[in-house]
């Protein structure tokens, strides 16, 4: 009869099988991840550059192709996985005024149902929280209010105007252009235009060169 060998033994032997296991893991791991003979530095792109260039790739097919829905949902998505929540609001935002229904640009402004169904109450408490210097809730509700009333420039004005009062001066201004795309003879939209761009004249020259 086969003799088993001595428990102490066997554990023995199970551990140095598992340890010349984690030291092939490790050396393959090392191997992978370090940079190839003869690599030049910087020469594999990172992870950041490579979102860049996608999101830089999708803007340019939904301008290609405004109505290119996989393109725009694609957009809103890279936007919010590198962190750019700003931006990918704007997305959907965009992408709502010609799909007003579509699933991706509504869950990205967190969206569902809105109540009250009017437009005109969601700019109203816009305004107010806006006065109180609540800026995001009072984008908002003026979200809630385009998704409404699409097209309304009375609430990219307040989107404008809550980005401007934070400092993002670039999303302001888009903002503010587009209340007045809709609306040219917008006076107070073209004001609050002309603040963001005085203001990202002044943060420009802050910085200096």
């Amino acid at each position: 009869m086969k003799r088993k060998p001595p428990i102490a033994l066997l554990i023995l032997t199970l551990l140095a099988s598992s340890a010349v296991k984690l030291r092939g893991q490790d050396s393959k791991a090392t191997h992978e991840g370090a940079p190839r003979e003869g690599d030049a530095p910087g020469e594999r792109q990172g992870s950041g550059d490579i979102a860049s260039d996608a999101i830089a790739r999708l803007k340019k097919a939904v301008e290609l192709n405004p109505r290119d829905t996989a393109a725009r949902e694609a957009l809103i998505q890279a936007e919010a996985k590198a962190g750019d929540t700003s931006a990918a609001r704007q997305a959907a935002r965009d992408a709502l005024e010609l799909f007003p229904d579509n699933a991706v640009a509504l869950d990205a402004l967190k969206v569902s149902v809105i109540l009250p169904a009017d437009p005109v109450y969601w700019l109203n408490l816009s305004a107010i929280q806006y006065r109180k210097a609540l800026y995001l809730q009072s984008i908002d509700s003026a979200e809630k209010a385009l998704l409404l009333k699409p097209r309304n420039a009375s609430a990219y004005n307040n989107i404008g105007a809550a980005d401007a009062a934070m400092g993002k001066w670039d999303e302001a201004i888009r903002n503010e252009e587009k209340a007045l795309e809709l609306q040219p003879d917008f006076p107070l939209a073209r004001n609050n235009l002309a603040w963001a761009r005085s203001g990202k004249a002044a943060a420009g020259g802050a910085r200096g060169p």
